[in-house]
């Protein structure tokens, strides 16, 4: 169910998710950038759960 609203969430803020990453290995670092406002956190969240990555901040 997260899955499903973050997706609705970032297709209603005008967010697209174009690229999955697919092999990552365990324990991989996948860094977002640029930040430039406290939503970038928020976006990144969204994200991480819209793909079905576990992340830590």
């Amino acid at each position: 169910m997260r899955k499903k609203l973050a997706q609705t969430l970032l297709r209603i803020l005008g967010w697209k998710v174009e690229a999955l990453p697919q092999d990552h290995p365990a324990g991989s670092v996948i860094c977002v950038a640029p930040h430039t406002s406290n939503a970038d956190f928020f976006i990144g969240l969204l994200f991480s759960w819209a793909v079905g990555i576990r992340s830590g901040f």
